[in-house]
């Protein structure tokens, strides 16, 4: 159990671990519907009350197509279609407009 008070925090170092069965998907690559890639997922953010994953914490590529600056922003969970056969998150829904629009995580 998380000794932070936080309802939402960085699962890293939070207590919690991933449900037995489930994959960690930090690390994997983040593409776009036409598979442009967008970036990696770098952390989950945990809702601590619920004990349920409620956004991707994702490290942004250069990208001078889709014009995106590096950094990182959070993205819910609700918009990731996780494909475990090659270790990808693909945003079906979200467009490089959404993406460049999204503050930065600090």
């Amino acid at each position: 159990m998380a000794t932070d008070k936080r309802r939402l925090q960085e699962m890293r170092g939070s207590g919690f671990e991933m449900v037995k069965g489930q994959p960690d998907i930090r690390g994997w690559q983040v593409v776009s519907s036409d598979g442009h890639r967008l970036g990696k997922v770098t952390e989950l953010i945990l809702d601590t009350v619920a004990q349920r994953v409620r956004y991707l914490l994702i490290a942004l590529t250069d990208n001078k197509v889709l014009q995106l600056e590096k950094r990182e922003v959070l993205v819910p969970v609700g918009f990731a279609q996780l494909h475990p056969a090659d270790d990808s998150v693909i945003l079906a829904s979200v467009t490089p407009y959404q993406l460049r629009a999204l503050p930065r995580y600090d």
